[in-house]
This record gives C-alpha cells, sequence and structure tokens, in this order.
C-alpha cells in the first residue's frame, strides 16, 4: 500500500483546499510514482512517501487503528474556519 502524502494534482483546487498547510509540502505525482515502484520492486507492502515523518510514521501508522486514522486524516483536511 502506498501512502502518498500530499500530492501536488488539481485535487487541491477541485476541492477547495487552497491555503492548507499539510499541501504546502506537496510533493510531485511524478515523485510519488517513482517512489512508489522503487517500494514495489524492493518487496516492500506498506510505504510512505513523506520526507520529515516517513520513518516513524511507517512504524507507527500500522499498529494504530484505522478509525483513529481516518480521524486524524479529516482534522487535517477540514480547513480552520469549519473547526
Amino acid at each position: 500500500m502506498l501512502c502518498p502524502g500530499p500530492v501536488n494534482t488539481g485535487f487541491v483546487q477541485a476541492a477547495d483546499l487552497e491555503g492548507l498547510p499539510i499541501f504546502e509540502r506537496a510533493v510531485s505525482a511524478e515523485s510519488v510514482a517513482q517512489f512508489g515502484y522503487d517500494a514495489m520492486m524492493k518487496g516492500k507492502l506498506l510505504v510512505i512517501n513523506e520526507r520529515i515523518m516517513g520513518f516513524m510514521l511507517n512504524w507507527l501508522v500500522p499498529l494504530m487503528p484505522r478509525k483513529l486514522i481516518l480521524n486524524m486524516s479529516e482534522k487535517f483536511m477540514k480547513k480552520a474556519h469549519e473547526c
């Protein structure tokens, strides 16, 4: 499973998510594809393409309950005025 993190695509504009801090460090779709391909070729089953916290997240996320991960993701995706 590839967890790409923030990716620089048209999704941010289409979903009206401009201005969210999480998308300030978005990476290109090409770099995510290469990262996923390289991980697949190494036989990795779960990889997270996050430069800053990738190592920690690769160890913690698989151990966390999925509901907690979904709740955290929801909070990251809400705009400040919606909270």
